[in-house]
């Protein structure tokens, strides 16, 4: 419920497609979502709020996917006294082969995908139990990513990925951002009242 959130931060992240193997590999993940929209199991939408649905049909083999963003809720819930991350929708980055410009393909609301996601098997990852399915990697935030934008009052994104390496020291500051964020906010918990 909304009035458990003591806390909450929207962050936009960016995956890689070499430090993501598992994703990547022979376009696993492009083609589990490929084929649920081809048979309308999941709608498109050509921005990250989900309002209207994308009325473009990409010709998918003029493309070759390079990166995944992934828009995301941090929050720290005290009813269950946790920090928790949701993730919110997915957007395939790509390369068009024919001009070598790179498009946002389209964005999908990740709580639909879930149920496709966790029906695809992967190979056990060094040996973590829980990783079974393309979805546990997700929930289990078994992925390598940077911030690229959070959610702030002039909705500026923090990289230009044309200049990725020069500006990600400012993508890890987010990351410990939050780390510091729900340190603060456990210790603010465990102090004794003042009497």
């Amino acid at each position: 419920k909304e009035a458990w959130v003591l806390y909450n931060k929207r962050t936009w992240r960016y995956l890689l497609a070499e430090n993501n193997p598992t994703l990547f590999e022979n376009d696993r993940l492009f083609i589990v979502l490929t084929k649920s929209i081809l048979d309308s199991a999941v709608k498109i939408y050509s921005e990250d709020e989900f309002f209207e649905e994308s009325q473009t049909r990409i010709d998918t083999s003029n493309f070759k996917v390079i990166a995944y963003k992934i828009k995301e809720e941090f929050f720290f819930d005290m009813h269950r006294v946790i920090s928790d991350t949701r993730i919110i929708g997915i957007c395939p980055v790509a390369i068009n082969i024919e001009t070598n410009d790179t498009v946002d393909l389209y964005w999908i609301y990740y709580p639909y995908i879930r149920g496709v996601l966790a029906k695809e098997k992967i190979q056990k990852i060094d040996a973590r139990e829980k990783i079974k399915t393309l979805e546990d990697l997700f929930f289990h935030r078994y992925f390598s990513s940077q911030i690229y934008k959070m959610s702030n009052v002039y909705d500026r994104k923090i990289i230009d990925f044309a200049e990725l390496g020069e500006k990600a020291k400012e993508s890890e500051k987010k990351e410990l951002f939050l780390i510091e964020k729900e340190h603060d906010i456990w210790i603010s918990l465990t102090k004794e009242p003042k009497e």
